[in-house]
């Protein structure tokens, strides 16, 4: 009887523990051209205001950047302080996604617009899935929007991609 009064005591100290040590602070990854849209800075504050963040990592962002760029920035583990992408994208707990407006601003005067469309969606695709492969956490797609005779097409298929890849979409 001494031994499981023991027993049942060590497990309930270790439980008690973990809950008190356990970490409940999250890490925020913003990948894309700009992390200055209201969504990303209310979700940052939100998270510092619960004193839930523990990083705020904007080192994938540039102004120029596109869909390929990213994909390719993974494909080949780009580096940012002695750490991949890849590190930052598993150990993420929210990432927001702000890409798009660039590749999709380049080909809005092509004679094959849809075509061209199509097959920007596609490299998206690709994005969502490679962000998958290493991140099961919430992902968030910001809106992309570029000129009223196209926006709507683009709204559609972007937003099939995020039910395909479980990502949400923010309007």
């Amino acid at each position: 009887m001494k031994k499981y009064l023991f027993l049942s005591f060590i497990v309930i100290l270790i439980i008690a523990i973990y809950s008190v040590t356990k970490v409940n602070k999250k890490s925020y990854l913003i990948l894309g051209i700009s992390d200055n849209s209201d969504y990303i800075i209310e979700k940052k504050q939100n998270l510092e205001n619960s004193n839930n963040l523990m990083s705020y990592n904007t080192s994938f962002l540039d102004k120029n950047y596109r869909i390929t760029d990213i994909v390719n920035d993974i494909k080949f583990k780009k580096e940012i302080d002695n750490k991949t992408i890849l590190n930052y994208i598993i150990k993420a707990d929210y990432i927001t996604l702000n890409i798009g407006y660039n590749d999709f601003k380049s080909i809005l005067d092509d004679e094959n617009l849809y075509e061209n469309i199509d097959k920007t969606i596609l490299d998206l695709d690709e994005l969502f899935t490679l962000i998958r492969q290493y991140s099961k956490e919430d992902i968030q797609f910001l809106k992309v929007q570029i000129d009223p005779k196209v926006d709507s097409y683009i709204e559609s298929q972007i937003k099939k991609l995020c039910n395909k890849h479980n990502i949400e979409y923010i309007s």
